[in-house]
C-alpha cells in the first residue's frame, strides 16, 4: 500500500492578539461557511499597511479546524509570482509530482485534485483579479480567503469586505502591546497623538511601536515629534527593513500615469481634503468635469478616501509620501506651475464669494497681472451655490495651504491676493487666527520678492485684524505705516482705506474731531477710484461720530445718503451697518417702534450673507430697542443670545456693549448678577482703549 498524499498545514504563524477586527474577523469566518455548494471566498480589500494580512492570517487559523484536508497558503507578492508556479507548489503540496506545463492544464488539475475536499487556499497579496481565478478551488467544501488592494471584478457585496484603519482606542492598544501598559501610562496623551499620526495604519502602529520598543529610554513624545514634520515623517517610520514608505510606493507603482500624477500634486499642495474642482485645477483638466477617473483610481486604491460632501480626505502620512514623489519626480518649476494653476482656480473662487457677499470689489485692494483661469463666473456660481461664504468655509484648510505653498514657490502677487481676499470670510465669521497667519506668510513673501504694493496691503490687512480684534493702540502705528507704504508708491485706494481705519482708531479714543479729519482726508480719494461703497462706508462712520457727539440732525441725512448707495449698488453688508445705525438714530430720538423695524429689517440682510459678527451687532441693537418698548423679558433673551454670539465669536466689542445693556437692564430690576456683566464691560473696553465706551461702563458701575 502507498503512502497516504501528505496534508498541506502551510499558514504561517500569527505572533500578536488582533486588535479592533472583532467584527471583521467573524465576517470572515461567516464569508468562509459552505453555503449551497458555491466556493466559499472572502475578498479582504484595502490599501497596503492596513492589516489585511494579519487580519487573513487570524481568521485562517480560527478556520482551520474546519478544513482537515489542509491549509494551502501562498503570498503572491502583489501578482509577481506566476500563477503556473504557485499552482505548481500547491500541487506538489498536494503529493503530485508529474505536473503539465501550462496554466489551463494546471488550474484543471488541481480542481480536480482538491474536489470533495474540505481545503482552505489563502492567496495573500493578491494582483489584480484574473491572475487569481486560476488558482481557486471548484467549489465547496474547499474555501479560499484572498487579500488585495483593489476590489476583484465581478465579485459581489456578499463576497467582499473592505478593510479600513484602526480607530483611536485601538490603534493606541497596538501601540500599548508593544511598549507595555506602563511606559504608555507615563505619556497617554503623547501615545494617542503618536496613533492619530499613525492614522490608525497597522504598518505604521507596528513600526512606530518596535521603534519605542527598541529603544527603552526614548520617550514617547520624542517620536511624535519627528512625525509632526512632513520631511521626516515617512524616515521615522522605518524599522529594520519594514518602511511605510515601501508599503506606498507598492500601492503608487500600481496607479495608472494620470492617478499617480494627481496624487502627488495632491500631496504638493499639502491639504488634508481636496474638492473634484481642485483635483481638476492640479490636473489642468476642465473644473466643470473634474477628474472622475484618477478620485476613483485612488480611492480604490485607498490612497484617498470620501469624505462627507464629496471630498476627497489624505492622510498626512500618505501626503508626506505624495509630497515626495512630487518633489522627486516633477521640477521646481513644474511644481510652480501646479501650485499656480491650483492657487489662481482658488483665487477666482474666492473673488467671487467677495463679488456675491459685498455685491461687487469694493473696499478691497486686488492684485495684478495673475494667471488665468477656467473658472468663469458662471463656472463659479455653479460651484459654490446658494451660500457663498459657508461655502468658502469649507474650503477654508485649502485657502491654508495655497497661501503658504504660494510663498514657498514664489508666487508673491498670488499670495497676498489670496491672503486678501480670505479676508472675506475671516472677518464674517471671525477666524482671526487664520487671518493673522496667512497675512504675516503674504507679508514675508512680498518683503522676500520687493513686492511693494503688496506689502503695503498686508500691514494695512494686519492692521485690519487688529481692529476687529479691538487693539485699537496697536492699530494706530501698523496704520500710519501702511498710509507711508501706500504714499510711497502712489497708492491711491489703499492710503483712502488706511485713513478710513485710522479714522475709527480716533473715534474709539475718544477724539471726534480727528476723526472726523481723517474721514475728510479718506472721502475724495475713494471717490477719485470710484469705490463708492467704501465712500459709503465712509458716509456711515462720519454719521456714527455725529450720533456719538449729540448731533443727530447731521447724521441723519449722512445715513440715507449711504443707505442709498449701497442700495444702488449691491452692497448688502453695507445696507445691513446702514440700517443699523439709522436704527441707533431712532433710539436716541425715543422711536423704539422704528428701530425696532430697522433692526428687524438689518437682521434679515446679515443672516442671508451670514455675516456671524454683523449678527452680534444687529442682535445687541434689537435687544436695546426691545428694552425701550418696555419688552423686558424679550430684551434680555436677545441681549443673551448677543452676548453668546459675541463671546463665540471672540468680537470683545460688541461682548463688551451687550455686557453693558444686559448689565443696565438687570439692575433696573434689582438683579445681583447686573454688577458682574457691568465689570465684565468696563474691563474688556478698558483692555481694548475704547474710552468712552469704558466710560459709560464706569458711570453705570457708580450708580
Amino acid at each position: 500500500m502507498g503512502a497516504l498524499p501528505p496534508v498541506p498545514r502551510q499558514l504561517p504563524p500569527v505572533f500578536s492578539p488582533l486588535s479592533g477586527r472583532d467584527a471583521e474577523l467573524e465576517r470572515v469566518g461567516e464569508m468562509l461557511r459552505p453555503s449551497q455548494g458555491a466556493l466559499p471566498l472572502a475578498a479582504i480589500v484595502g490599501r497596503a499597511g492596513v492589516g489585511k494580512s494579519e487580519l487573513a492570517l487570524h481568521a485562517a487559523h480560527r478556520a482551520a479546524a474546519g478544513f482537515p484536508d489542509g491549509q494551502l497558503y501562498i503570498d503572491l507578492r502583489a501578482g509577481e509570482l506566476r500563477p503556473a508556479d504557485v499552482l505548481g507548489r500547491f500541487l506538489r503540496a498536494l503529493g503530485l509530482t508529474s505536473l503539465p506545463q501550462g496554466l489551463e492544464e494546471r488550474s484543471a488539475l488541481f480542481r480536480s485534485t482538491v474536489a470533495g475536499s474540505r481545503l482552505l487556499v489563502v492567496l495573500d497579496n493578491a494582483g489584480p483579479s484574473p491572475g487569481v481565478w486560476p488558482l481557486l478551488p471548484g467549489a465547496a467544501p474547499c474555501a479560499a480567503l484572498v487579500t488585495v488592494r483593489e476590489r476583484p471584478v465581478g465579485l459581489p457585496d456578499r463576497q467582499v469586505l473592505r478593510l479600513d484603519v484602526l480607530g483611536e482606542r485601538h490603534a493606541a492598544d497596538l501601540i500599548v502591546q508593544d511598549i507595555g501598559a506602563a511606559r504608555a501610562a507615563r505619556e497617554p496623551e503623547a501615545v494617542r497623538t503618536l496613533a492619530l499620526q499613525c492614522g490608525g495604519l497597522p504598518l505604521a502602529l507596528r513600526i512606530a511601536g518596535a521603534r519605542l520598543a527598541a529603544r527603552p529610554r526614548w520617550r514617547v513624545e520624542t517620536l511624535v515629534a519627528q512625525l509632526a514634520d512632513s520631511r521626516t515623517a515617512l524616515d521615522a517610520l522605518t524599522h529594520g527593513d519594514v518602511e511605510v514608505r515601501a508599503s506606498l510606493d507598492v500601492s503608487y507603482a500600481a496607479l495608472s500615469p494620470p492617478a499617480r500624477m494627481l496624487f502627488r500634486r495632491i500631496g504638493l499642495l499639502g491639504c488634508p481634503q481636496v474638492a473634484p474642482w481642485l483635483a481638476a485645477a492640479l490636473s489642468d483638466a476642465d473644473p466643470s468635469d473634474g477628474v472622475t477617473g484618477p478620485l476613483a483610481e485612488l480611492t480604490d486604491a485607498s490612497l484617498l478616501r470620501r469624505t462627507a460632501g464629496g471630498r476627497y480626505g489624505m492622510h498626512d502620512l500618505v501626503r508626506a509620501f505624495a509630497e515626495e514623489r512630487a518633489n522627486a519626480e516633477e521640477s521646481r518649476e513644474q511644481r510652480a506651475m501646479t501650485v499656480e494653476r491650483a492657487c489662481t482656480a482658488l483665487l477666482a473662487l474666492a473673488e467671487r464669494v467677495h463679488e456675491r457677499h459685498y455685491g461687487g470689489f469694493f473696499t478691497m485692494l486686488r492684485g495684478k497681472g495673475t494667471a488665468t483661469t477656467a473658472i468663469t463666473a458662471g463656472l463659479a456660481d455653479r460651484l459654490i451655490g446658494e451660500r457663498p461664504i459657508p461655502w468658502l468655509d469649507e474650503e477654508r484648510a485649502t485657502l491654508l495651504a495655497a497661501v503658504r505653498q504660494a510663498h514657498a514657490h514664489g508666487l508673491d502677487e498670488l499670495c497676498w491676493n489670496l491672503a486678501m481676499t480670505a479676508v472675506t470670510l475671516f472677518e464674517a465669521y471671525g477666524h482671526f487666527d487664520d487671518w493673522r497667519s496667512v497675512t504675516e506668510t503674504a507679508r514675508r513673501a512680498c518683503v522676500a520678492a520687493g513686492n511693494a504694493r503688496g506689502e503695503a496691503a498686508m500691514v494695512y490687512s494686519l492692521s485690519s485684524l487688529l481692529l476687529f480684534e479691538q487693539r485699537y493702540t496697536e492699530a494706530g502705528p501698523l496704520l500710519q505705516d501702511a498710509i507711508r507704504l501706500f504714499g510711497d508708491i502712489g497708492e491711491i485706494q489703499g492710503r483712502a482705506l488706511a485713513l478710513r481705519n485710522l479714522a475709527l482708531v480716533e473715534r474709539v479714543g475718544g477724539r471726534a474731531e480727528a476723526a472726523l479729519t481723517r474721514y475728510a482726508q479718506a472721502l475724495p480719494l475713494l471717490r477719485a477710484v470710484g469705490d463708492r461703497a467704501a465712500e459709503a462706508h465712509v458716509l456711515v462712520n462720519v454719521a456714527a461720530v455725529h450720533l456719538e457727539s449729540d448731533r443727530p440732525g447731521e447724521a441723519e441725512p449722512l445715513l440715507e445718503r449711504a443707505l442709498a448707495t449701497f442700495r444702488a449698488e449691491g452692497v448688502p453688508r453695507g445696507e445691513a451697518q446702514a440700517l443699523t445705525r439709522i436704527a441707533e438714530l431712532a433710539l436716541r430720538r425715543g422711536d423704539a417702534a422704528r428701530a425696532k423695524d430697522a433692526f428687524a429689517e438689518a437682521a434679515a440682510i446679515v443672516a442671508a450673507v451670514h455675516d456671524r459678527i454683523g449678527e452680534a451687532y444687529v442682535l445687541h441693537g434689537l435687544g436695546e430697542a426691545q428694552a425701550a418698548l418696555g419688552q423686558c423679558g424679550q430684551a434680555e433673551a436677545t441681549l443673551r443670545q448677543a452676548l453668546a454670539l459675541a463671546v463665540r465669536l471672540g468680537e470683545r466689542h460688541i461682548q463688551g456693549r451687550a455686557s453693558l445693556s444686559l448689565g443696565l437692564l438687570l439692575s433696573g430690576r434689582g438683579d445681583p448678577e447686573a454688577a458682574g456683566h457691568l465689570r465684565t464691560s468696563h474691563e474688556l473696553f478698558a483692555g481694548m482703549g475704547a474710552e468712552r465706551w469704558r466710560a459709560r461702563a464706569a458711570e453705570a458701575l457708580a450708580r
